[in-house]
């Protein structure tokens, strides 16, 4: 009997159980090598500043995939999000929380399960903070372990720039 939904899978059967184990493992065991770079912006100051923690990745020799989450779609994000072991997230503060398209990617990653990361918050706000109680509200519900988190007012500068080095740094290094 064929299932309600789905296809039919008519050739090479042990192909696609291989597939359906793998996806289970993602689940419960330590996801790969890398981080998934989650970055969302409105005046580009956060954007800006990703690119410090991009290069700090790269230097520790760790894949990295990056997403804007304000133009990709959370189906695209979440295949990453499964497969990597570190999260960065990159947002600004958006009416004291978080800017609303990262909230709609993090409101998958909880539905979908995404659990048990390596992850770390940066991002910039204007007269008050929010974004990254939010970040860290996830985290807990998550089990995401956070290596540390770091705000700066309006753009970042050269001491917020060495403190997000740092930070990434460290995102890398337990991601390997």
């Amino acid at each position: 009997m064929a299932p309600a939904h789905g296809l039919v899978w008519r050739k090479d059967p042990d192909r696609i159980i291989s597939l359906y184990k793998y996806w289970a493992t993602l689940a419960t065991e330590p996801a790969g090598l890398g981080v998934t770079a989650l970055y969302g912006t409105m005046y580009r100051n956060t954007e800006r500043t990703l690119d410090d923690a991009l290069q700090a990745i790269a230097e520790e020799g760790v894949p990295i995939e990056v997403f804007n989450v304000g133009l990709i779609d959370p189906s695209f994000i979440l295949p990453s999000l499964w497969t990597k072991r570190g999260v960065l997230v990159a947002s600004p503060t958006y009416e004291r929380a978080m800017f609303p398209a990262m909230v709609r990617v993090l409101n998958f990653a909880s539905i979908k399960g995404v659990r048990n990361k390596k992850a770390a918050y940066l991002g910039s706000y204007a007269w008050s903070g929010g974004a990254r109680e939010v970040f860290e509200d996830y985290a807990t519900k998550l089990n995401w372990e956070v290596v540390g988190t770091h705000q700066f007012t309006g753009s970042a500068k050269a001491e917020d720039s060495q403190k997000i080095r740092e930070l990434s740094q460290q995102l890398a290094l337990t991601s390997k």
